[in-house]
């Protein structure tokens, strides 16, 4: 199961610390103790499950993580990975593509479901929302209880194909990196950086593994966020699965995250490295190099067990999506829409505000300063009444804002000055007077605008008598001081009536 997604691509720096020995990376906690979110619409679907019930999908928001806060700062994604890959072998209990998700539902019924149906994990990891998320991750085999889900999950890969390159000063490796999050924060999860990789953009390489576990080294956070979650997983084990999951249990569950620096993950300064990984307890030990169990080689998924048990706390680790970026210190990019009636580039007393206008923010990839196929939107706004938009960016970043010159708020007699895209590069500190100035239309450019113009097209011609096209390229009627005629379309070109009143 694959996703692709063409987000932020840019080339960052990481940072490597290692202890002497066995190479056992030295971690601190950065537990995430605030996030803030907003909602989005979500798609409304329906089906009756094989136990009977009618299950109600879309009834309310999809919640959206926006930035979060650990060690006193304030994070957003810089980038997001474009290749996910779910890394499954068959086990005697599963095969297939088994759908197990935790989902916030309606206060009214556990079968009501706030968000829209997604039976895909690399999409429910690859998007933003966080009022769902996988259950028992790694779990082989459920061992007899009725309250958890077995899969064949044995590794989940993101991958920033083109790589990310570590920051050099050691201040912005203490202040990037990437998420774990954890259904109530009771169950480890293990991380490795992925290091290298092949032709078809596969892992081959892995910093060592480190592990997120309550009361470990690096510990979750709670974030506040609560939701009223129910259980469900598909109810045909087999490998042919009818993306139809059906209730388990429920409980109202909190959201624990944990912020893992980049020198908390292993990695040098200047090296490239080509995202991360998740891993199930079972892969790490502690005791061996690089935090490998013996046997294993976190390269071949094959060589890690398929039996991981689904009771206690070594597999069942439940994934909140989201996950999928790389966070760094969140900046704004800030600006407006505005008449520039002089064209002086200044809002000058009595020049309209814009407000109502789509504003949309896009990863530049490249950094060129074009809108490139596959670079993709990464959120979207409206201008406000004093025609201001704002978005929260990571730091170290390229980035489009696009305005919608098609808007329907906008005026018919409005043209754009200049692009109606804008090329922006963020820092460490935030980037302001990102406007989009609008004018009256001036077809002919005499600095008289077309709506006050009695002759916008300069042709000497008084635009009250001028004969002009229709839509269809077809003029209809010509007016003159003398003569008043209609012209029609036919067959055979044009009919005229109506000279001079006849």
């Amino acid at each position: 199961m694959t996703k692709n997604l063409f987000f932020l691509k840019q080339v960052f720096i990481l940072c490597f610390g290692l202890l002497l020995g066995n190479n056992f990376v030295s971690a601190v906690s950065m537990p995430v103790t605030q996030i803030t979110t907003y909602t989005q619409p979500s798609t409304m679907s329906t089906y009756v499950g094989t136990d009977g019930q009618t299950y109600n999908w879309g009834s309310g928001d999809e919640v959206v993580l926006d930035t979060f806060t650990a060690g006193g700062n304030i994070y957003s994604p810089a980038s997001v990975a474009d290749n996910i890959v779910v890394r499954r072998v068959d086990n005697p209990h599963v095969a297939g593509e088994r759908c197990s998700l935790f989902v916030e539902h309606n206060v009214s019924s556990d079968y009501n479901l706030e968000t829209s149906l997604e039976c895909n994990l690399a999409e429910v990891m690859s998007g933003r929302v966080i009022n769902r998320g996988w259950l028992d991750v790694f779990s082989n085999d459920k061992r007899g209880s009725t309250t958890r889900s077995e899969g064949n999950i044995e590794r989940i890969d993101f991958v920033f194909t083109n790589g990310l390159i570590a920051p050099s000063s050691s201040s912005d490796l203490a202040a990037t990196g990437f998420i774990i999050t954890e259904k109530s924060g009771n169950n480890p999860t293990v991380m490795a950086v992925i290091t290298g990789i092949d032709g078809s953009g596969n892992p081959s390489s892995y910093a060592p593994l480190i592990k997120v576990e309550e009361g470990g080294a690096i510990d979750y956070g709670s974030t506040g966020r609560s939701f009223d979650s129910s259980f469900l997983h598909d109810g045909n084990s087999s490998a042919t699965q009818d993306e139809k999951p059906i209730f388990i249990s429920g409980l109202p569950e909190t959201m624990e995250m944990a912020f893992i620096t980049l020198d908390d993950l292993g990695i040098s300064l200047g090296q490239t490295i080509y995202g991360f990984s998740y891993f199930s307890q079972d892969v790490y030990d502690n005791t061996q190099p690089n935090n490998v169990a013996s046997g294993m080689d976190t390269v071949d998924f094959t060589t890690f067990p398929t039996d991981t048990s689904g009771t206690g706390t070594v597999a069942d680790a439940d994934m909140y999506g989201g996950v999928a970026g790389y966070f760094s210190l969140v900046q704004e990019i800030l600006g407006k829409a505005y008449v520039d009636s002089n064209a002086n580039s200044i809002q000058d007393n009595g020049e309209e505000n814009l407000s109502n206008i789509s504003v949309g923010l896009y990863a530049d990839t490249n950094g060129n300063g074009s809108l490139d196929s596959g670079e993709t939107k990464v959120a979207s706004t409206e201008t406000n009444a004093n025609g201001e938009y704002g978005f929260n960016v990571g730091s170290n970043a390229d980035y489009l804002v696009i305005i919608d010159i098609n808007d329907s708020d906008l005026s018919s007699d409005l043209h754009i000055l200049g692009n109606s895209i804008l090329s922006v590069s963020v820092t460490s500190s935030n980037v302001a007077d990102i406007d989009f100035r609008f004018s009256e239309l001036d077809t002919d450019g005499d600095t008289i605008p077309d709506s006050i113009d009695i002759d916008d097209d300069n042709d000497g011609i008084l635009d009250s008598v001028e004969c002009r096209e229709t839509s269809n390229g077809f003029p209809e009627d010509l007016i003159q001081s003398a003569f008043h005629a209609t012209f029609l379309r036919t067959a055979a070109g044009y009919s005229v009536s109506g000279e001079n009143g006849q």
